[in-house]
C-alpha cells in the first residue's frame, strides 16, 4: 500500500500515480478507503473525484483498468481523452486476443458516445 495513504490531506491517487509515487494497482487501496468512509469525510465526494479522475476518465478506467497510462498521456500532452483512447483502441485491435473482445467492444461504445 502506498505510504501516502495514511497521511491526512494526502494527494489523490492520480496525482501520486502521475508523479510516479503510486503504482496502477494501488488504486484499489484508495477505493477501499473511499468505501470505508474516506469519501464521506471529504464531503461525500464521488469516487471518481476522490481518485483524482474526471467522470470520463473514470468511465473509461472502469471499462479497462489498463488505461491509466493513456489518461496520463492525455493530461500530460493536453490532448482530448477520446483522441488518446482512439489510438489505444487501434493498438489494441492490432494486438487483440480473444480475451480483449469485451474490452474492445466497450471502448468502441464509449468512443461512439463522444
Amino acid at each position: 500500500m502506498c505510504s501516502a495513504l495514511a497521511e491526512p490531506g494526502r494527494p489523490s491517487f492520480f496525482t501520486l500515480y502521475s508523479q510516479g509515487l503510486a503504482l496502477a494497482d494501488e488504486i484499489d487501496d484508495f477505493i477501499d478507503l473511499w468505501h470505508e468512509g474516506a469519501g464521506s469525510q471529504a464531503g461525500n465526494v464521488a469516487l471518481y473525484e476522490y481518485l483524482g479522475l474526471t467522470r470520463d476518465e473514470y468511465e473509461v478506467w472502469v471499462l479497462d483498468p489498463d488505461v491509466l497510462p493513456q489518461i496520463l498521456i492525455a493530461r500530460r500532452d493536453s490532448r482530448p481523452l477520446p483522441e488518446v483512447m482512439k489510438e489505444y483502441l487501434d493498438e489494441l485491435l492490432v494486438a487483440a486476443h480473444a480475451s480483449d473482445s469485451a474490452t474492445i467492444k466497450a471502448l468502441r461504445s464509449w468512443l461512439a458516445k463522444r
